[in-house]
């Protein structure tokens, strides 16, 4: 039976490091969980112990060729692990509002994930040590119970921050010629994105640092993202800081794109008439 364009199913390039592969060609299992910042509903990856979350580079005008065929979408969808606190956070929070210790049973029945029970409950009970990290804990009948500490979640955020900012001194030549605090005040911001505006705000209080407000709409002028212009209050020294943070971050992205855009060739380069000789 021949299928149309509309019948056809979009084809898309995706990346998934090869770590968190399922052996022998087993299929992942997609979920929808809440979004762990704003709440909303989104698909997440389950690969064997592993869940990921889905991150899109978009370029305008762009497409991919894949053998003799090209796929429209020129977006590169990256799989990447994502833990399973920042999921679980919100479903902890609503059930300690009950005010008694809960099992995983309980947890998952919190997140509210549907016909995805199962999967999700599998991901939670593999991972579940995890959890003593930013929880009390007790076991009873063979099965531990948690309660959410807010100590201890914080304390576990700032581990967080400590290993983000490390890991970006290491990975990113970009990262690695900041000033010490532009790279922990965007590793803070880094780690805010996976939180509640509650949980968030506590992040910052525990740096003694004021929250940025949101960045503004970005327009994209020959696949390149500008800010818009803003004009600038007059700035305190902590506003000073923000700003000098915010510039950057933008400095270490142009550098980063520079760097991965180095050696390629306009497409029209491929098609050029050759000259002749």
């Amino acid at each position: 039976m021949a299928i149309s364009d509309k019948q056809a199913v979009e084809r898309r390039t995706m990346m998934v490091a090869r770590e968190l592969m399922l052996p022998g060609g087993m299929e992942p299992v997609l979920v929808n969980l809440n979004d762990p910042k704003t709440g909303e509903k989104r698909q997440f990856m389950v690969t064997g112990t592993h869940i990921q979350e889905c991150n899109v580079v978009k370029k305008k005008f762009s497409s991919w060729f894949v053998d003799d065929s090209i796929i429209q979408d020129g977006s590169l969808y990256i799989w990447t692990p994502i833990h399973i606190v920042f999921l679980v956070l919100p479903a902890l929070e609503k059930a300690r509002e009950q005010g008694t210790f809960c099992g995983i049973d309980h947890i998952v029945e919190c997140l509210d994930c549907g016909s995805d029970a199962f999967a999700v409950m599998d991901i939670v009970r593999a991972q579940q040590q995890k959890l003593q990290n930013v929880c009390e804990f007790k076991e009873n009948g063979g099965e531990l119970y948690y309660k959410l500490n807010d100590d201890k979640m914080k304390a576990w955020l700032q581990g967080r921050v400590v290993r983000l900012e490390n890991d970006l001194k290491k990975k990113d030549d970009a990262f690695g010629s900041l000033s010490d605090a532009a790279l922990h005040l965007y590793s803070v911001g880094m780690v805010s994105e996976y939180l509640s505006d509650v949980w968030s705000e506590a992040l910052y209080e525990l740096y003694n640092l004021e929250k940025p407000a949101a960045v503004p709409e970005s327009n994209v002028v020959d696949d390149v993202i500008v800010q818009k212009e803003v004009k600038k209050p007059r700035v305190d020294p902590k506003q000073l800081q923000k700003a000098r943070a915010l510039e950057a971050k933008k400095e270490a992205k142009a550098k980063k794109l520079a760097k991965e855009s180095a050696g390629m060739k306009k497409m029209s380069a491929f098609f050029s008439v050759k000259k002749k000789k």
